[in-house]
């Protein structure tokens, strides 16, 4: 039987946000084969989705041999549609050519880091990614009926329990992270307000970060920095009284399951297609003219000052957070 291929190596946000084409192409076809590509490390994610029939798993770093390999296996598995939601060399070179690509919108993206005092209209905006995604399949007016959903092991988690607070303290970038200062200042403001216990989530990288923060109050703070997995994660985002993160895979969790909280913003803008959803998470940023600095984030700021994040008050998070929760 033919089949039809999507091919998503990374991030996980990213991957998130595909969620709505594997739904519109299994409902459009429910008896054709559908098969998710992805690394090992986001493959938990696409293996819980229920439209989804096979997912295969590449490894990081991705070499000639593991690519050879994929392509057998697509073969053995029927594969004559192509869909390429990722569109960098290394996925054309798995799909030289027979394969619809992502426009991945390179001009706009160097003319918005690089470009400031240009007009914005000469600028573009493709909008947000998962439209875009939508888009490759002749979805071009998406309702909110389409919006991702956060779906684990075959169940769509939505905001409700209410059992904990849920910080995010690091992020890929560090340009994407609250300086830990802030975060100091935070957690004691937070402390007293609320009565839940808080989870720090996140990676391995950020373990030890977590351990810090924890620290400070250890009986009411706990560290799951690299102990959970991306589906342990999810629930625990979904089971949030609230969020504060900032622009990671797993403010993506929490904005698609509904969860109200504060998204900050640093190096990354609206323009490059990863604000929240929906009106459960309030954006918080500093309009400064060197965002953005990057179209996924840097290491360091530039500048060497991190305005964008440290000028982010933890007093006005809190507020955020509180009048987010109320709105729900």
């Amino acid at each position: 039987m033919s089949a039809t291929a999507l091919l998503r190596l990374s991030a996980l946000g990213d991957i998130l946000l595909c969620e709505p084409v594997v739904r519109v192409l299994k409902e459009r076809e429910p008896n054709r084969p559908l098969i998710f590509i992805t690394k090992e490390r986001f493959a938990e994610i696409p293996r819980g989705w229920p439209d989804v029939d096979h997912v295969l798993a590449l490894p990081d770093p991705i070499d000639g041999r593991a690519l050879a390999g994929l392509r057998a296996e697509l073969a053995r598995l029927g594969v004559d549609r192509r869909l390429d939601l990722h569109n960098t060399l290394r996925s054309r070179r798995l799909w030289p050519w027979g394969a619809t690509r992502l426009p991945k919108h390179r001009l706009q993206k160097w003319l918005l880091v690089h470009g400031r005092a240009l007009p914005a209209a000469w600028r573009g905006d493709p909008g947000p990614l998962w439209r875009r995604n939508l888009r490759l399949v002749g979805v071009t007016e998406p309702g909110t009926d389409l919006r991702p959903r956060l779906v684990v092991e075959g169940h769509v988690l939505r905001h409700g329990a209410r059992r904990h607070v849920a910080l995010v303290p690091g992020a890929g970038f560090a340009t994407k992270s609250w300086p830990e200062a802030c975060w100091r200042e935070f957690l004691p403001l937070l402390l007293e307000q609320v009565p839940e216990p808080v989870l720090l989530l996140g990676g391995a990288a950020e373990h030890a970060l977590g351990e810090r923060l924890a620290a400070l109050a250890p009986d009411r703070v706990r560290n799951c920095c690299g102990a959970c997995s991306l589906s342990e994660s999810a629930r625990l985002l979904a089971d949030a009284r609230f969020v504060v993160s900032g622009d990671t895979g797993l403010l993506h969790m929490a904005d698609a399951a509904g969860v109200p909280g504060a998204a900050l913003f640093g190096s990354t803008v609206r323009e490059l297609g990863f604000y929240p959803l929906g009106e459960s998470l309030r954006v918080l940023e500093i309009p400064l003219s060197c965002r953005p600095c990057s179209h996924v984030g840097r290491t360091a700021c530039p500048l060497g000052h991190l305005d964008c994040l440290r000028r982010i008050a933890p007093r006005d998070v809190l507020a955020a957070c509180l009048a987010a929760e109320a709105a729900c």
